[in-house]
């Protein structure tokens, strides 16, 4: 519309919900002393975060499950595009996932 509401308001900030920084797998697996990034979606399927899923191309991703959510996961349409054109989703973790992944291991 080409209106800035928070410029209009004359706000110059809004708090974040959370204080967390939102990790990728790839983040995820560097804290946890560089584990793959497959690997990471393996251990969130495995403790019930994540459900894989195929899409009707053939293509492996991936939903949040009601304890993911819980979680913090946060599903997100990135820019990138996958070959066919479709948009990549995204799903980010709170940095707090990490201990979590950790303590299932030990």
């Amino acid at each position: 519309t080409g209106v800035d509401p928070m410029h209009e308001m004359d706000i110059k900030a809004i708090a974040a919900p959370t204080n967390e920084a939102m990790l990728i797998p790839r983040d995820i697996g560097s804290r946890l002393g560089g584990v793959s990034s497959r690997k990471v979606n393996q251990s969130l399927v495995e403790d019930g975060y994540l459900s894989p899923y195929r899409t009707a191309s053939g293509r492996l991703e991936y939903e949040l499950t009601p304890k993911g959510e819980l979680a913090g996961g946060r599903k997100f349409d990135t820019e990138r595009q996958h070959s066919d054109g479709t948009i990549v989703p995204q799903i980010k973790w709170p940095a707090s996932i990490v201990d979590k992944l950790r303590e299932t291991k030990h």
